[in-house]
């Protein structure tokens, strides 16, 4: 499991290799969100409802009723935390979208967690509590090579199947005239689909979240399909 989760961290960080050192090992690890202590790894969470009650699932749960977001850190993500079998917990890479399902959706939105780019040590063990209590869990970030490193390294975890990721909707998006920012870094190949690469390299462009937030938004209120 150690070796696996190194793996997937040099795929997000973009390493070529495995680190072979310790100083390389935690420089990567720093690379990748995962802070040595636990106060300063959080998650931004939307519509998150624990089991029992403990400090921190009256928190969530209090908070998801009100329609509001909240940042939780790995020192709270400890035993005392019982993450129900949702059945769809829906991945972002970006807050706006969290703000946005505040906004419109508020309490009726469905567990939402928000990665912030790079996943941080927090993020990940709430979405490993999710699995555990037999959750799907359904990522979507930026089309670009950003983004799509943060899916990869997710889906190789094993903490998130693809979620409006595929070609057809990055090229619906491009036909709606919804052109982002230049590419910017090197390529990265979706591992979960040999089409959206060279569709995005083709286009030349990115699509952010925020430019398809009706479509998360609709997907959030219907639920999975």
């Amino acid at each position: 499991m150690g070796t696996a989760l190194l793996r997937a961290a040099a795929r997000l960080a973009g390493w070529p290799e495995l680190p072979e050192s310790a100083p390389a090992r935690r420089q990567l690890w720093a690379e990748v969100g995962v802070a040595c202590d636990a106060l300063s790894a959080d998650v931004l969470v939307l519509g998150i409802r624990p089991r029992g009650d403990a400090l921190l699932a009256r928190r969530l749960t209090d908070a998801a009723d009100a329609g509001e977001p909240q940042r939780v850190t790995l020192r709270e993500l400890g035993p005392a935390l019982e993450i129900g079998a949702e059945r769809c917990v829906s991945i972002c890479e970006n807050p706006s979208v969290v703000a946005s399902a505040a906004d419109r959706l508020g309490a009726r939105c469905p567990p939402l967690v928000c990665v912030e780019g790079v996943p941080s040590s927090a993020a990940l063990r709430l979405l490993r509590s999710f699995k555990d209590g037999g959750a799907r869990l359904r990522v979507h970030a930026d089309f670009d090579w950003a983004g799509v490193r943060i899916v990869n390294a997710l889906v190789a975890m094993g903490l998130g199947e693809p979620w409006r990721s595929d070609a057809a909707d990055f090229r619906r998006a491009i036909d709606a005239g919804l052109r982002g920012p230049a590419l910017c870094g090197s390529r990265v190949e979706p591992g979960w689909s040999s089409s959206l690469g060279p569709a995005i390299a083709d286009a030349g462009c990115s699509i952010l979240e925020e430019q398809v937030l009706g479509d998360l938004l609709a997907d959030l209120l219907k639920g999975p399909e």
